[in-house]
């Protein structure tokens, strides 16, 4: 059997170190592997030189940096790796250039619904990556500078399909492996392979903000498919499934890291040590319910319908802004109830990026002459999710994760859709009309906080952090969480002389078997679920002792629902000694 790894990306060393551990472990099976690298035929911007800051407006001098870089790590996991290795240049001749650059100089991201290339919507993969770096809704929004960056998108897709399209010719791979198959380039030969019966499949870190490159997803085509088969699965019987220690662990470790905000990937500021009373900053009479409404960023969505891995839906409120004026509207009339209005942290500048969302500027304009008891939470106020959501009553959520990170400590939340919801609506209360919607308010009131929501909380992301992703915690040599000043110290002066540290860590790692590596020949050779295989195999802990394990990491974050720790098996002497101490 003849495995492809597409891999151009060399230079984001996170994605192309536990890619090379996966073809690694299939070596060992005694297949054929191939690599297939970039001498640097996408030099004019791509998603590595994103990854390290640049665009196509970076100066020549820096992109060709970054290129040198990624050259010089691929070299090296080639050289570790022995095996035979292509480049995506070895398959284009002058006439590929040419109707390379004839295609680009004709279009324009206006026309990228309408554009073809080889029988695929190449204008719609190109544009995938352009709305999310520049966080555009609408193709209204496109400017010259999102024009030039799409163009450069467009032109890498067409080489790679051009290229991959005589390689599969070639070569007849039997399974492509990428790293993160949504990249525009992937997700086009992605479309190829498959079109061409080819199995591909992606890898991505796990979503376990705790242990963020410990583990890797395996997934075929496209991550969302497998999230929403397993999403699927849960809500028709595994949540009534107790899980294992192991899985509660890991959750526990999540928890723990979306609190304290060090991972990039977390949004939100951390819950303050000292909590802030929330009722006080937003003036509160201590009678009313609170309402917290959590919005989400819409680049994202609408970017992963342009490529069809999202469905595009019918939604109760068409888009947040006019739900947002529903719930204001309803509160106006509510004297009894206090709404505070989140905006999502994405919409403005941020840890990962510096840009505002179109829809942050069309937000402000909307979010003005507020009734008495309305608020907004704006990214800039610095306040934590988990400190205005400890405190909130009810959690009225569009399809922002929060909706999952707040039911971890049973708030009760709200939802208008589901259908593109990236956890299971059930752990949540889910409305169909206005009407509805206005009375599950009250009954969520009603309930308040339950130990039954944070039981199915804690066993979705055991089935998705653990059982759904492969632990490679023994075969690498990051952390996305260290603390080690020695560590970061390391990796601060890698990158200021331009070489590693780690080489010798990871050659020496991708010698040595580790323990999972069997999993990866289960997942992409023999095209076995890898949750299904984990799940059985866990070891099995009684309901009441899961529950008793969620408690005990629970109790120790401020702000905890006490009547929540006691439904969850903590005593009432444990928890006024831990309020004495």
């Amino acid at each position: 059997m003849k495995i492809l790894f597409f891999s151009p990306y060399s230079g984001i060393r996170v994605h192309a170190y536990p890619e090379a551990i996966v073809a690694m472990s299939l070596k060992r099976k005694d297949l054929e592997i191939v690599y297939m690298s970039c001498r640097g035929v996408y030099s004019l911007g791509c998603y590595a030189m994103a990854a390290h800051g640049a665009s196509h407006d970076t100066e020549i001098v820096q992109r060709q940096k970054i290129c040198a870089r990624c050259i010089h790590y691929s070299n090296f996991l080639n050289k570790a790796l022995g095996i035979e290795r292509s480049f995506i240049e070895d398959y284009l001749d002058s006439h590929d250039y040419a109707q390379i650059e004839s295609l680009v100089a004709h279009e324009s991201a206006k026309n990228a619904l309408n554009l073809f290339f080889d029988g695929l919507p190449v204008g719609r993969y190109a544009l995938h990556e352009t709305l999310l770096n520049y966080k555009l809704n609408d193709l209204g929004q496109i400017d010259q500078d999102s024009e030039s960056d799409y163009i450069v998108k467009l032109r890498g897709v067409a080489t790679t399909l051009l290229a991959a399209n005589k390689f599969i010719q070639t070569h007849k791979p039997d399974r492509i492996v990428m790293y993160n198959t949504n990249i525009s380039t992937n997700f086009a030969l992605m479309n190829l392979a498959e079109n061409n019966g080819i199995p591909v499949y992606g890898l991505h870190a796990g979503g376990n903000m705790g242990k963020f490159l410990q583990s890797l997803y395996v997934y075929r085509k496209d991550d969302w498919q497998a999230l929403r088969s397993l999403i699927y699965e849960f809500e028709r019987g595994l949540s009534e499934q107790s899980c294992d220690e192991v899985s509660i662990l890991d959750a526990i470790k999540h928890v723990d890291a979306l609190v304290a905000a060090k991972e990039v990937f977390v949004y939100s500021a951390p819950k303050s040590k000292n909590t802030p009373d929330i009722r006080s900053i937003y003036n509160i009479d201590g009678d009313k319910k609170i309402l917290l409404a959590t919005l989400s960023s819409y680049d994202e969505i609408v970017a992963n319908q342009m490529i069809g891995v999202i469905p595009t839906v019918k939604l109760l409120f068409q888009t947040q802004i006019e739900w947002i004026r529903f719930l204001i509207q309803t509160v106006k009339l509510r004297p009894d109830l206090f709404l505070i209005i989140r905006i999502h942290p994405r919409e403005f500048p941020n840890r990962r990026d510096s840009r505002t969302s179109a829809h942050a500027i069309q937000l402000r304009d909307a979010l003005n002459n507020l009734p008495d008891n309305v608020r907004i939470n704006w990214p800039a106020d610095n306040i934590s999710l988990y400190d205005v959501g400890l405190q909130s009553d009810v959690v009225l959520n569009a399809w922002s994760s929060a909706g999952k990170e707040l039911a971890l400590f049973g708030i009760p939340v709200v939802l208008y859709q589901k259908d593109i919801l990236l956890y299971p609506s059930t752990i949540n209360f889910i409305v169909e009309t206005e009407d509805e919607y206005v009375r599950i308010i009250d009954v969520a009131i009603e309930k308040g906080v339950s130990s039954e929501v944070v039981v199915g909380a804690f066993r979705w992301l055991a089935h998705q952090y653990t059982f759904k992703t492969i632990n490679i915690e023994d075969a690498v040599n990051f952390d996305a969480q260290s603390r080690n000043i020695i560590t970061r110290l390391l990796n601060k002066f890698s990158k200021v002389i331009g070489s590693s540290f780690h080489y010798r860590e990871d050659l020496r790692n991708l010698r040595k078997p580790f323990k999972e590596s069997e999993k990866f020949y289960q997942a992409i050779v023999e095209q076995k679920d890898i949750h299904d295989i984990q799940f059985r195999e866990r070891c099995v802990i009684d309901p009441d002792s899961e529950r008793r394990l969620i408690g005990e990491t629970l109790k120790n974050i401020k702000g905890i629902n006490y009547k929540l720790l006691l439904e969850l098996g903590i005593s009432e002497t444990e928890l006024i000694n831990k309020q004495t101490n």
